[in-house]
This record gives structure tokens, C-alpha cells and sequence, in this order.
């Protein structure tokens, strides 16, 4: 130690607050510089201090490195660190949920968020890190400089590996104003979708190779206000992948058994696909597209939804096809096909996914076709003739539908579709054998009417035979309440 207040040698230091140790040393407070460490080799005076060999830890980020710390409003830094992570919400405090944080409704957390530090710096890193990133998301290795003045930081982030591919950045957050801001741009090439998804945002229901693109800005004091404050535009592709959760050519296949048995989400199922993409439009932290489109060797998809970038919830509703085409990448979306409309919904981390078959009903002649193509006998039912113009009852083509489906028998004595699919054809009762389709034309009367009994009231239709109780009776009743 020399006169004027000036030493050099080895010093260790450690404190709770580097906030308060800078108001002991006459400088100006933060708020955001909280646990520090130091270890190692400084030559100070009373106007700074320069630092070689040495070991820094801030607000749980560790680095190595030499630089030079001048006192004054702002603190002047210039250094060069190197980092095996270096993690930007650790250091603004976005990382962790303190005991006030509350909860979303889909168990998104909210942070507070504290910026102001910045207006305290005048800094220049050169940064060479393993990892570098936000969160659970880190590209890396990579080299590049950190500089914040007037409030405000800005990072450049050169293209980098990234989840097996690519990203390239740049990045700005402002402590300038009363509430922080943050800008992003990127570009992500090739990266392995199912990671990196289930690391950002805890979604884990599409696999693939990812390129995307991203311009965001927002502002706000939590994670949750910003995420909530959120503009911009975003636009994805992903490339031999797969829609985890649901087989679509299964649920085709195997309608029947669908309508008896109900939907069961398996992560197991897969829906491959060689391209899927969609763009999107982002206000007040809900991300919107129009033209969802998914391409595979007999699968076509389009579609359309939104995304809660704050609640981390999503609403999307997609449109699959099976379709007799083996072409996937630049094949033709429009290529008509068998469909049932699926319902992709609830939190980011724990999404549903479900046929809608409740959309069958909306579109009767769409429906009938759809039937016919899955081998149910319509053509010998003479179902057609209950479309609009050939009924001639006054009802609309989804009554009579919907009375088919539901079980009930017309003033003919015909047997709805409960019946047809549980293998019971017209004129039999529900407990006898069904004879075989091909053989014989379909009886227009019930037996007792062709015993010559009395035929009831033409006012007053006969009352409709209870079908057989059983899984598809319910479900279906239940679909058409």
C-alpha cells in the first residue's frame, strides 16, 4: 500500500450487494448489481482500479478475465471476460421467480424486471463464451462485444452454432426510460426444432429442422408485462419433421373405432411431414397466422390460430387431409382429400390435440362423402336423398342427419347410423344377425307394416326403437347435443 490511497497485489473480496459497496465507495446505486465476487491480481488509486488474472462473479454469472474499472457517474468498464454461460436473464433478474412472483393462468411466471442499472455504466466487454443466451436457451461458442452507454446495451451476436444449426442476433435492452425495453432480430437456420422448442417455451409436440425469423420489440417492470407488450413479425419453416401427439392417416383409417372409442392423445403417434410452415403477426403479445400449410406423402394440412406469448397458451385450428398423392416438399396444398378438423389448444407446455368431430355434421354432403370413401354403405342407405331439395320434408339436411346418426328410424322403417355402424341394416331389430350387405335391396318397411298391421297415425310418427346401449350411441348423442 502506497500513500494516496493506492495498493497493488492479491485481493479476494466477496459481497451481497456490489449496489451497496459502490454507495460505501461514493458511487452512485443501481438496484441490479447484487451478489459479486473477485479474486485476483489489481493495481489501484483513488481514480479506478485495472485488474489481471482474475476471477468475477456477478449476480451468478462467472467470468475470467483482465480489464480496467475507472470510478465516476457512469462507472467506466473496459475488459475483456471470457464465460463458460453467460446467461443475460440471470443478469437482469428475469431468470429467477422471486417468493412475490405470481403465476399465469398456465403457470407462466412473472419476474419483475430491473434495467436501471444500465444508467449507471460506460462499459466495453469483449466477451468470449462457451454458451450465451436467455433463460434455458444458450448458442455458442461464440465471441463478440457487449457495450452499454447512456442506459442502453447492445449485443451483436455473429452467426453462431445453435441446437445443430445456426443463429445470428442482434439484441438491445434499454434501462434509459421508466419501464425497460427490449428490441430483438434473428435468424435461425437448421436447428433441431424439438429441443429448442421445449427449452424457450416448453412445447414439445413438433419435431424437425427449423428456420425461422424473428423482429420483436417490447417493454415492460415484469417478464410477463413485456411478453404481454410484445410487436412484431415472426415466419417458420420446418423441414422432415413430425406433429407429435396424433396420426392423422390413423384417425382416418379408423373412424369408426374413433367415434366408438373416443380420441386419445399418444405421444407416441407421429404425423411426418416433409414442410410445414406458417407466418406470423404479433400484437400485444399474441402472435397470429393465417396460413398454417403442412405437406407429406399422403397428408395435406392447412390452417389458422394464435399464440399467448404472456399466458404461454395457444388456440389453433388445423385442417388435415389424407390425400391419394405421395408427394411431401412442393407438392400442392389445395390437393383434395379425406379430412376430420383437428383442435390443437392450452398451454404451450402441455398442448391438447383432437379431432373436431363435431365439423363432420356442418357439412352434410362433405360428411356423406367423407363416409362413403370410408367404406359405410351411404350409396344403399340412399343417404343422399336427404341433402337439400331431395328430402322434401321440410328438414334441413342436418336434422336428418343428425336424426340418422342419433339412432332414430324413419316413417320407412330406415336405421340410423348408430345402427349401420354397430352392423344392425334396416328392418332388423338391434339383437339380430345383419345379413350379408350385398344381398337383397334394402327393406322400405318395418315387419310388423308388411304383416298388414295397422299403420299409426300419419300425424303422430311412430316412436323411435331404443338402439342398443352401447359406446357409440353415447358418444355420438353427446356429439349432436
Amino acid at each position: 500500500m502506497g500513500a494516496g490511497g493506492t495498493f497493488k497485489g492479491q485481493v479476494s473480496a466477496a459481497t451481497p450487494s456490489l449496489d451497496r459497496l459502490l454507495q460505501w465507495l461514493g458511487q452512485g446505486a443501481s438496484g441490479g448489481l447484487q451478489d459479486f465476487d473477485f479474486k485476483g491480481t489489481i493495481d489501484a488509486g483513488p481514480a479506478g482500479v485495472s485488474f489481471a488474472n482474475a476471477n468475477v462473479g456477478l449476480n451468478g454469472v462467472k467470468a475470467s478475465g483482465d480489464g480496467a474499472v475507472k470510478l465516476g457517474t457512469p462507472l467506466n468498464i473496459r475488459t475483456s471476460l471470457q464465460f463458460a454461460t453467460l446467461d443475460f436473464a440471470a443478469l437482469t433478474g428475469g431468470g429467477k421467480t422471486p417468493a412475490t412472483g405470481k403465476q399465469g393462468s398456465a403457470g407462466s411466471s412473472d419476474a419483475p424486471i430491473d434495467l436501471a442499472f444500465l444508467k449507471g455504466l460506460d462499459a466495453q466487454i469483449d466477451v468470449a463464451a462457451d454458451r450465451i443466451g436467455y433463460g434455458k436457451v444458450f448458442a455458442g461458442p461464440v465471441k463478440t462485444t457487449l457495450v452499454v452507454a447512456n442506459g442502453d446495451a447492445d449485443l451483436t451476436l455473429p452467426q453462431s452454432p445453435f441446437y445443430g444449426g445456426s443463429i445470428a442476433a442482434k439484441m438491445s435492452a434499454s434501462g434509459s426510460g421508466d419501464v425497460p425495453a427490449i428490441k430483438l432480430d434473428l435468424a435461425i437456420a437448421g436447428a433441431t426444432a424439438a429441443p429448442l422448442l421445449h427449452d424457450a417455451a416448453g412445447f414439445d409436440k413438433l419435431e424437425g429442422r427449423l428456420d425461422t425469423t424473428i423482429a420483436v420489440s417490447g417493454a415492460g417492470k415484469t417478464t410477463k408485462t413485456l411478453r404481454r407488450s410484445l410487436e412484431g413479425k415472426s415466419a417458420l419453416k420446418l423441414s422432415d419433421g413430425a406433429l407429435r401427439g396424433i396420426n392423422i392417416a390413423e384417425v382416418y383409417n379408423n373412424l369408426t373405432g374413433l367415434l366408438a372409442g373416443g380420441f386419445k392423445s399418444d405421444d407416441n403417434k407421429k404425423t411426418t411431414f416433409t414442410e410445414l410452415g406458417a407466418s406470423f403477426t404479433i400484437e400485444n403479445g399474441v402472435a397470429q397466422t393465417q396460413d398454417i400449410s403442412l405437406l407429406g406423402p399422403l397428408v395435406r394440412m392447412d390452417g389458422a390460430g394464435k399464440i399467448d406469448l404472456a399466458e404461454l397458451t395457444l388456440e389453433i385450428n388445423l385442417n388435415p387431409r389424407v390425400v391419394a398423392s405421395l408427394s411431401g416438399q412442393g407438392g400442392d396444398i389445395a390437393t383434395k382429400g379425406i379430412g376430420v378438423p383437428v383442435i390443437v389448444d392450452g398451454s404451450l407446455s402441455a398442448p391438447r390435440i383432437y379431432p373436431d368431430l363435431r365439423k363432420l355434421l356442418q357439412d352434410p354432403k362433405g360428411a356423406l362423402e367423407m363416409l362413403n370413401n370410408l367404406g359405410l354403405p351411404t350409396g344403399k342407405l340412399n343417404l343422399d336423398k336427404l341433402l337439400p331439395g331431395e328430402a322434401g320434408n321440410g328438414k334441413g339436411a342436418g336434422d336428418l342427419i343428425g336424426d340418422l346418426i342419433k339412432g332414430g328410424k324413419d316413417k320407412g322403417g330406415k336405421s340410423g347410423l348408430t345402427d349401420i355402424i354397430n352392423g344392425v341394416l334396416p328392418g332388423q331389430q338391434s339383437d339380430q344377425a345383419a345379413p350379408d350387405p350385398g344381398v337383397g335391396d334394402v327393406p322400405q318397411a318395418t315387419e310388423g307394416a308388411a304383416q298388414g298391421e295397422t299403420e299409426p297415425d300419419p300425424g303422430q310418427p311412430p316412436a323411435p326403437e331404443p338402439p342398443k346401449k352401447d359406446k357409440i350411441g353415447t358418444i355420438l348423442d353427446q356429439l349432436l347435443q
